[in-house]
């Protein structure tokens, strides 16, 4: 088994892979989140459960040099866009992000503490 060296791990770059939308007529890069972006992300859609996808879209659609394409307040705008194409693109983050459905809803909703499975309380 190889050891990574300090150096080795911050010369990685994530994931990115293009995908055809075709809703709105071309492709877009999808980009896996980094640590940092994916705590972002859970805070902006703990806030905002409603628009989860398009805050994922927001947050991982870059251009061909991992430039984010969209800014964080453009989530309210694009989550009035096409539910296939936001769909298309979260999915393909989720996968590369290491997402799964079961993350994300736990995600929306954690907003309250579960309370229900809390043994301190007898």
């Amino acid at each position: 088994m190889v050891r990574l060296t300090r150096e080795a791990i911050l010369a990685t770059q994530l994931a990115r892979e293009l995908v055809h939308v075709p809703e709105w007529g071309g492709s877009v890069y999808v980009q896996e989140m980094s640590g940092e972006l994916r705590d972002s992300w859970e805070h902006a859609v703990m806030a905002n459960r409603d628009n989860a996808r398009a805050i994922t879209v927001v947050r991982t659609t870059v251009d061909e040099n991992g430039v984010r394409i969209f800014k964080d307040e453009d989530a309210e705008e694009l989550g009035k866009k096409s539910a296939g194409a936001l769909s298309r693109i979260a999915e393909v983050s989720r996968r590369l992000s290491k997402l799964g459905v079961q993350e994300v809803e736990d995600v929306k909703g954690n907003s309250e503490p579960d309370r229900s499975d809390d043994s301190a309380s007898a």
